[in-house]
C-alpha cells in the first residue's frame, strides 16, 4: 500500500510519493470519481476531510463546511499552507459570494491583520474603484468584529469582517449587489452560528486542558520483547470481550492539534487527546500529510498495561500502535507521555518500511503474532 505524503513547508499543492506501508495484506481502496477530482484539485484529505453529504471537515480546528449553508451552495474549500491552518470555504448565491477564512493565529496582532485586510481588498480590487463607506466594530453570534463595507463601480459592495475564535482568526469577505447589505449581515450570522457550532466547540473543548510535554523515550527492542508478548495478548483480550459484549464502551475521544513537524521532506501532524469533559485522554497521535484519508500512529497509556507496569515497579509505559483495517501492529513502546518530533520519525519509518513492528492482532482471524527482536 502506497501514500501520498505532502511536504510540510509547502503549499497544499506539494506533494511526494511515500514508501510501502506495514506489510499485512491491507489493499489499497479503488480509486473514487471523488477521490479523482480531489487529487486533480490537490486538496489534502489530512487539511479537508470528507464527511456525510459531501460536508467538508477541517479536523485541525474542527470548522465543518456544509455543501449548503443558508441559500448559499459551497463551491469550493482551500488551504493555503500544508499543515490546515490557513484554510478557507467559499460559498455562493445568485449574484452574492461569501469567503469565510479560518487561520490559526499564533500571536499574530488582530489589528495589523485588519489592516492588512482592507489594504489587500482596496489593491487586488482596484480595477472596481473600491471606496470606504462604513467602517466600525460589531456583534454578532459572540463574535465581536471590525468591518469595513466598500462600494465598487456596477453598484457592487464589498464587505470585510474580521474577528477572534479561541486563538483562531475568523474572516469574511463577501461580495454582492449594494442594496443586500442587511440581507449579508443576516447570512453572515448563518456563517458565524456555523462557525461557533462547529470550530468553536471543538476549539472550547481542546481549551479545557493544556499541552503536557512528552519527555518518554522509546524503550530499547531488546528489552520490550516481554511487553510486545502482552501488548498482543492483551489487544485480543480486549477485542473478544468487545465480541462478546463484554467490554465498556470507549470513552469519545476528541483529537485537538497539537503542533506540525517536518521530519526531512516529509509533513506530519502531532495530535493529543482529550475525553468529552476536554480533560487529557492520555494520547497522542501522528498522521502524515496525505490527500487520502491519512493513516495514524496512536500512542497511548494503556490502563491494563499500566496495571502491570505497577505490579512490576516501573513506570507506566506507553504503546505505539498502527491500525489498518483489521489489523493492529505494536510498533514500540515509551517510558513515558512520547516526544512528539520522535514519535513523528517513528511514523516516518513504519511508512518506509523500515520499523520492526514488535507484535500484531488480526481481528478478523484473532492470530497473535509476536515478533521476536533482531540481536
Amino acid at each position: 500500500m502506497r501514500i501520498a505524503l505532502l511536504l510540510l513547508l509547502l503549499t497544499a499543492s506539494a506533494a511526494a510519493a511515500a514508501p510501502t506501508a506495514p506489510s499485512g495484506g491491507v489493499q489499497e481502496p479503488a480509486t473514487s470519481p471523488t477521490a479523482t477530482a480531489r487529487a486533480a484539485a490537490r486538496i489534502p484529505r489530512s487539511v479537508w476531510g470528507v464527511g456525510a453529504d459531501d460536508l467538508q471537515i477541517n479536523p485541525q480546528s474542527g470548522l465543518q463546511c456544509p455543501a449548503r449553508l443558508g441559500a448559499y451552495r459551497r463551491d469550493r474549500v482551500y488551504a493555503y499552507d500544508g499543515a490546515g491552518l490557513d484554510v478557507d470555504c467559499n460559498y455562493v448565491a445568485q449574484g452574492r459570494r461569501i469567503t469565510l477564512y479560518l487561520t490559526r493565529l499564533d500571536g499574530a496582532d488582530l489589528g495589523r491583520i485588519y489592516d492588512n485586510a482592507k489594504t489587500s481588498l482596496v489593491k487586488v480590487g482596484a480595477e472596481l474603484h473600491p471606496q470606504l463607506l462604513a467602517e466600525g466594530p460589531r456583534q454578532d453570534e459572540g463574535f465581536s468584529w471590525r468591518m469595513a463595507l466598500y462600494g465598487e463601480d456596477g453598484g457592487l459592495h464589498s464587505s470585510l469582517w474580521v474577528g477572534e475564535l479561541d486563538g483562531w482568526l475568523v474572516q469574511y469577505r463577501a461580495t454582492y449587489p449594494g442594496d443586500d447589505d442587511a440581507s449579508i449581515q443576516a447570512d453572515l450570522s448563518v456563517f458565524s452560528h456555523q462557525i461557533r457550532a462547529s470550530a468553536g466547540a471543538h476549539l472550547d473543548l481542546c481549551a479545557r486542558s493544556e499541552a503536557k510535554p512528552g519527555v518518554g523515550k522509546r524503550i530499547d527492542t531488546k528489552d520490550a520483547a516481554t511487553d510486545a508478548a502482552m501488548s498482543g495478548i492483551l489487544m485480543a483480550s480486549a477485542a473478544l470481550a468487545a465480541e462478546d459484549g463484554k467490554a465498556k464502551p470507549a470513552a469519545a475521544t476528541t483529537w485537538c492539534f497539537a503542533k506540525a513537524i517536518a521530519v526531512g521532506q516529509h509533513g506530519f501532524i502531532a495530535w493529543r487527546a482529550v475525553d468529552g469533559a476536554g480533560a487529557d485522554g492520555n494520547a497522542v497521535r501522528i498522521t502524515p500529510l496525505t490527500l487520502d484519508d491519512p493513516p495514524a500512529l496512536d500512542i497511548a497509556l494503556d490502563p491494563a498495561g499500566a496495571q502491570i507496569d505497577s505490579e512490576l515497579g516501573r513506570p507506566p509505559r506507553w504503546t505505539a500502535s498502527w491500525r489498518r483495517g483489521p489489523k493492529t501492529w505494536v510498533f514500540a513502546f515509551y517510558d513515558g507521555r512520547p516526544d512528539l518530533d520522535d514519535a513523528a520519525r517513528l511514523t516516518d519509518d513504519i511508512l518506509a518500511g523500515k520499523a520492526h513492528a514488535l507484535s500484531s492482532y488480526d481481528s478478523a482471524s484473532h492470530a497473535v503474532t509476536i515478533s521476536t527482536p533482531s540481536k
